[in-house]
């Protein structure tokens, strides 16, 4: 295990990059919408925003204040639609929305366990979240409101697929 992410070509099978950085297990690594961007997370409990053409690292967010004992690190990251915005959660059971340009973040609290997986809709509008507390929440990104919140699911949930926001129709 050497914590480094591999950008391979998927018709030759040869690895074009190591994006090196991060110093633990790295748990989610996704490509922004226009695919410049690569976002990564894991043990060291940052995110790291890399440059695909260039190969190195933009950008790194660490949550400020932080604890002298591990947290459990950053489990799940995920970009808006238009890119400028990260979402990620971890074992402190608060999404945090980041802004790419700024570093700046804020939360949206809720949940009762740690964050399995975030996802923006198609819009950027809302955000659903999946927590080991065995609930999704679907989010107004603007205003922070939970806008709907599914309880007594018969386990957690660690993925998201087709997040859509009522005003557009997607």
């Amino acid at each position: 295990m050497d914590a480094a992410i591999r950008l391979w070509d998927a018709n030759t099978g040869e690895c074009l990059q190591n994006l090196r950085g991060h110093i633990g297990l790295i748990w989610a690594v996704v490509f922004s919408p226009d695919g410049k961007q690569i976002a990564s997370c894991g043990d060291d409990e940052s995110i790291m925003v890399w440059d695909v053409n260039a190969g190195c690292c933009r950008q790194t967010f660490r949550y400020p204040n932080p604890t002298e004992h591990y947290q459990g690190g950053i489990w799940t990251v995920t970009f808006s639609p238009c890119s400028q915005l990260l979402a990620s959660g971890d074992r402190d059971s608060i999404v945090k929305i980041w802004n790419i340009d700024t570093g700046n973040f804020h939360v949206l609290s809720g949940h009762d366990s740690w964050i399995w997986k975030v996802e923006f809709s198609h819009d950027g509008k809302t955000l659903a979240s999946s927590s080991d507390d065995k609930t999704i929440k679907i989010w107004d990104v603007e205003s922070d409101e939970c806008l709907y919140s599914a309880f007594q699911l018969s386990r957690p949930l660690n993925s998201l697929l087709g997040v859509r926001s009522q005003e557009s129709g997607d």
